[in-house]
Formats: C-alpha cells, sequence, structure tokens
C-alpha cells in the first residue's frame, strides 16, 4: 500500500475524498444546509491548494489496489490548529473513504503518522475528533490516544465539540 506526499497534482483527488468522507461521517448528524455551507468553503481547490503550500503541514495519499482510498493530513510546529508546542505532530485529517475502512489502513495511516513524528523528532501526537464521531473515538482509543481537552468546531453556521487527543510517543 503506497503512501505518498501529496502535490499540486493531487488537488481534485483531495478534494474528492474530502466531500465524500467528510459527507459520509456527517451527513446523518447534521442539516444539508450546514453541511453544504461547510463543503463548500473547507474543500475548494484552492482552499487545498494553500494547505499544501503552508510551511509545516503536508498531505499523504494512501493507494489501494491503485486507487486512492484516503489521506492523512499532518501538521508540525506553527501549522498546528491549535498551538501544542514544538515536540507535536497533529493530525489534522485521517480520511479514509467508505468501503476501505475496517480493513486495517486507518491503523496503517496511524503507524504512518508516528514514523513521520518520530522522523521530525516530535514525541506527541494530538488530534481533534468530532465528540459525537463514536467509531473514530473508539479507534483512536484502541491505539493508544486519550482525551486532553476540547475546542469548538464551526459547521456551516452553528458549533459543534472536538474532543482533542493525544498520544505520547516513545523512542
Amino acid at each position: 500500500m503506497p503512501i505518498t506526499r501529496c502535490t499540486t497534482a493531487d488537488l481534485l483527488t483531495l478534494g474528492q475524498i474530502s466531500i465524500e468522507t467528510f459527507s459520509d461521517t456527517f451527513a446523518i448528524a447534521n442539516s444539508p444546509e450546514r453541511l453544504s455551507a461547510h463543503l463548500e468553503t473547507a474543500y475548494t481547490p484552492q482552499k487545498l491548494r494553500a494547505e499544501l503550500n503552508t510551511a509545516g503541514s503536508a498531505f499523504y495519499l494512501l493507494t489501494v489496489d491503485g486507487q486512492p482510498a484516503g489521506y492523512l493530513k499532518l501538521n508540525a510546529d506553527t501549522a498546528q490548529t491549535t498551538a501544542q508546542g514544538p515536540d507535536s505532530l497533529e493530525i489534522e485529517r485521517l480520511y479514509l473513504r467508505q468501503k476501505r475502512q475496517h480493513r486495517g489502513y486507518g491503523q496503517t495511516l496511524i503507524a504512518f503518522a508516528e514514523a513521520r513524528a518520530h522522523a521530525l523528532g516530535k514525541h506527541r501526537l494530538w488530534l481533534g475528533v468530532w465528540e459525537r464521531n463514536d467509531p473514530a473515538n473508539a479507534f483512536y482509543q484502541r491505539l493508544g490516544f486519550q482525551r486532553f481537552s476540547h475546542r469548538p468546531f464551526l459547521l456551516g453556521t452553528g458549533d459543534q465539540t472536538d474532543l482533542l487527543l493525544e498520544k505520547h510517543l516513545t523512542n
């Protein structure tokens, strides 16, 4: 399963995976208007291009059977969405297409994030996950992440709550 660093050539794929996975996860619990308002701004080619060009951020595409299965977005240092210090690496997004979930690919991406953290000299991974996304919360807890805080997440015109989870890494 190749995991490759994304470039601007991957913008269309990143946008498709983003909209597809975000919709699959959050449509059931949000109004179509709120979801649409979020999707219309969060994953535009311009926004994704800016994120790709942000110092300290990197996207990694997972390919399975020659097809894009999902991606991981990592943020270090000042690129972190909430400052967590120089020893931390943020997993801002771990998006897997629905048909690729529950097959070990999420664990593969987490292991990749841990390897990147080690390569960058980081000793802590952290992420935000919607408080009502029970499958994702259980997944991260199984992999050793623990809650340390929370923050608001604006979805369309309304606030939701993301739980902040962390995992301390050993050498």
